[in-house]
């Protein structure tokens, strides 16, 4: 489904009903125009796709917002202080990190609340147990789990075949 399509009917799911549906979304990695991904977590980008997001989703805040991926050119405490004046301007309710390893993590606790932590997490990815657990743990903070099928091999329906080498 399209983003424009996913927007529209998020939109017409919560009319009327916005405080009882929680809306999360994430910011950070965008487009290079070059059929790959790049990192952007400088305060301007965040608060444009914030905008966006807003906007597409006719809401006035969202509930979560995630950074996607670590920007390894914008330091971490510069990204999440403009996180908590989003936060504090009512735009945000939490902020949380995906991605992150823990120093990037206690990094962003010296600015402000970090709420939740996204990582990968499936029975054939499990680093996540040995050092962002136990962190997450002692600091208080949620753990959200991606890719529990491991990208379809736990589907059932995954064929190995079509792999390539690498």
């Amino acid at each position: 489904m399209a983003g424009e399509e996913q927007s529209k009917l998020l939109e017409k799911a919560t009319k009327g009903r916005r405080d009882q549906v929680y809306i999360f979304t994430k910011c950070g990695t965008l487009p290079d125009g070059k059929d790959g991904w790049s990192e952007n977590l400088k305060p301007e980008s965040i608060r444009k796709e914030l905008k966006e997001s807003l906007q597409r989703l006719q809401t006035y805040y969202v509930d979560l917002y995630q950074f996607h991926d670590p920007d390894p050119w914008t330091p971490i405490e510069e990204s999440w202080a403009e996180m908590q004046s989003l936060i504090d301007e009512g735009k945000v309710r939490y902020g949380g990190l995906s991605n992150h390893p823990t120093n990037l993590i206690e990094r962003s606790l010296k600015v402000g609340p970090v709420v939740s932590s996204q990582n990968q997490y499936n029975p054939l990815q499990r680093r996540t147990e040995r050092e962002i657990f136990p962190f997450c743990l002692e600091h208080q903070i949620g753990v959200l789990g991606w890719g529990s099928l491991s990208e379809g091999v736990l589907a059932g329906n995954f064929d190995i075949s079509t792999l390539g080498p690498e």
